[in-house]
Order: C-alpha cells, then structure tokens, then sequence
C-alpha cells in the first residue's frame, strides 16, 4: 500500500491536524510536501517526523496560503523542479480576533480559509493531472478540511467591509464555504481525473481554537470536555478521503467519519456565486471552466 500514496502536498502542515496527518502519511510511504508559512515551524515539525520514522520522505515549502502570489510562486517552484502531485490536502486555516489584510488586503479569514483553497486548488491543478497522467490515469485526490463549526456565509459581504467584524462568525462562515467551494470545483474536475471532497474533524483542540477570544475559547474548551476529539481521530477522514481505496472515485461529498454526511450549505446557484468570487478576488485572468 505504502508504494502507491505517491507524493503529497498538506498546506499548515507545521501543527495540529495538519501535522498529523502529514505524519501519518509520512509513515505509511507518501513522500509529503509540507506547505507552511512559518518557515521555522515548519522546519521543526519536518525534523520531527524524520526523527520518528527514519525513511521519512518529508520536504517543506514555504507558503503564505493567505496570499495567491504566495501560492502561485510555490506551485511555479514545484513545476520548475519538475514535480507532480497525487493529492492535495487544503487544512492551512485560521481563526482571527480582529479584521486584519492580507498581503493583498484582503480579510485574512477569508483569504486565508476560503480563497486559499481556491487558488491552491487553481494553482496545484497542473501538478495533480500530471500525477495523475503518470500513474496510468489514476484519479488524483483533494481533500478540504471543513467543519461543522459553520454558518451560512454572508456573499454581499464575505470579508466583513460593510459590517462589524465577528471572529467567529467569519471562521464559521469560511468553514460553510470551504464545503461549497468544494462542490463547485468537483463539478469542474470530474472529467479532469482529480476528486474533491471535504470533510469535518470534530472537536479537537488544535491552536486554531486556543488563539480565539476568551469566551469563545471557553465555550470550545467546555464543548471539548463532552465531545471532543484526540488529533489523530480528528485527522482520520482526511487519512481517509487522501489515500484508501474505499475512497477512490468519491468526488462532492463531505464527510464525517468516513461517511457521507447531508450538507445544509449545498445550493448550486450560491456555490457558483461564491467560486465567481474566488475567481474574481483571485485575479488571474484565466476563469476555470
């Protein structure tokens, strides 16, 4: 089994999910690209798995999944070094305190867990069907790490300009979307030999939630006490939905536990609604068809 995982990408690889999920692939044979902005962090978290498992394949890639310049830089790199990719796992997030730019001044929320996702997947996409091409047309994979922490996202007002910044409410709102954006990309890489599916870790304690404001972070830390979950139980689906067989041809679906779980967000309209968006704020001149 450990001979077909091939290589694969996991942007905020450096902790938490991420790092796990990284790990385990690592241990299973895949030769893992970790895709993280702290360069240090990210060193650190490499030289940890090396330590643990000493035929380790595991290189970082320094990215700002916030930025698109950033991402198209790291994915220009990766071309120019002639690599291919079999999956792609999108987790990189963050839950932010107050409104804060990105590099390109945008909301870093959504820039970070929406629009990330979305130019990741643009960007990596050439590497992903050469992988693909490679392994005989194997459908290459692309795994978004959601969540059930979610609320319906405002589309006339997804970066919070018009109205007051709420942490929580744009976390929760960028998770919703990563479900739809999901979708909307499955519809486009069917034909493209590339699934996506998303998923929901549960509960787990992870920095993300230990960085909100404090009553938020109360409330997480008590709702964790009743039905929270380790990090690798967290990490499982995405293992899942990245490299098992029971998983291949699966595409649009989110998941929890390995299962096919209703979406409440799924509306066709509004999901191309929000890519047009991605697409718009992404600024390449080149729409996906």
């Amino acid at each position: 089994m450990s001979q077909g995982l091939g290589t694969i990408l996991v942007t905020g690889a450096n902790s938490g999910i991420g790092f796990e999920i990284a790990r385990q692939l690592a241990a299973r044979g895949a030769a893992v690209i970790m895709a993280c902005r702290d360069a240090e962090a990210g060193i650190e978290a490499a030289e940890r798995i090396r330590d643990e498992f000493e035929d380790a394949v595991v290189e970082l890639r320094q990215v700002d999944l916030s930025s698109p310049a950033s991402i198209r830089a790291c994915a220009l790199r990766l071309a120019r070094d002639g690599r291919s990719l079999d999956v792609q796992v999108n987790n990189a997030g963050i839950h932010a305190t107050a409104w804060r730019p990105s590099p390109e001044g945008l909301e870093s929320t959504f820039a970070t867990n929406v629009l990330g996702y979305h130019v990741a997947t643009r960007e990596f996409l050439p590497l992903l069907e050469a992988g693909a091409a490679a392994r005989g047309g194997r459908r290459a994979r692309i795994v978004n790490v959601a969540s059930t922490y979610v609320q319906a996202p405002d589309l006339d007002d997804a970066q919070f300009r018009a109205r007051p910044f709420d942490g929580s409410a744009a976390y929760r709102e960028s998770k919703a979307a990563d479900r739809m954006l999901t979708r909307a990309w499955s519809r486009r890489l069917v034909e493209r030999g590339v699934d996506v599916n998303s998923m929901a870790p549960g509960l787990v304690m992870t920095r993300i939630f230990r960085e909100t404001g404090l009553f938020t972070g109360l409330m997480v830390r008590l709702a964790h006490l009743v039905r929270g979950r380790t990090v690798q139980q967290g990490a499982d689906t995405a293992l899942w939905l990245a490299v098992d067989a029971q998983a291949e041809g699966l595409s649009g679906g989110f998941f929890q536990r390995r299962l096919p779980t209703e979406c409440e967000f799924t509306d066709q309209a509004r999901e191309e609604r929000l890519f047009a968006l991605c697409e718009e704020l992404a600024g390449t001149g080149s729409p996906v068809a």
